[in-house]
């Protein structure tokens, strides 16, 4: 098959290697966990679609002040070092943004996360997420993820880009 034309004296994207194991097995949330903040909810599921079971967030942000609320999926892994990137078809109820997270262990200190944020609607579309373009959350040892380090990817709604009380 023939490329897409580039504008003139773009570079070619980078070569990026295959993602890994799959990080949703198709039938059942094993590995899969919820997190949340004390004062609101998550459920982690699998929603039998007719295009196929999809691992699904149910949340609950708490009302009020915002407190740093948030709920989350997480799945389990162990390290990514033979991987560039996560890909993942994703959808909401409407128009948002989730926070993609990966939480490393640090020898020595506690876990540390890195993070970006994508766009969602309601139409389900796939999502790349390369791991050298996430951002520290708060201090971190190094500012790129240590791959091999990674025990947790991580769908994130907070209050970042929610409101408190979002559902």
């Amino acid at each position: 098959g023939s490329e897409p034309a580039r504008p003139a004296g773009t570079p070619p994207p980078p070569a990026m290697r295959p993602v890994g194991a799959a990080l949703f097995d198709g039938r059942s949330a094993t590995g899969w966990s919820w997190e949340s903040d004390p004062t609101s909810k998550a459920v982690v599921d699998v929603a039998p679609l007719q295009s196929g079971a999809r691992i699904r967030l149910r949340y609950g942000l708490s009302g009020g002040s915002d407190i740093g609320q948030f709920s989350a999926a997480a799945v389990e892994v162990h390290g990514v070092a033979d991987a560039d990137a996560v890909r993942f078809a994703v959808r909401g109820d409407g128009p948002m943004r989730v926070q993609v997270q990966v939480r490393a262990e640090v020898p020595g200190s506690a876990p540390e996360r890195w993070e970006t944020s994508v766009y969602v609607d309601a139409t389900e579309q796939t999502r790349v997420v390369r791991f050298d373009e996430l951002k520290p959350v708060g201090q971190t040892h190094t500012p790129l993820v240590p791959k091999d380090g990674v025990r947790a990817i991580m769908f994130v709604v907070d209050t970042t880009h929610a409101e408190p009380g979002a559902t």
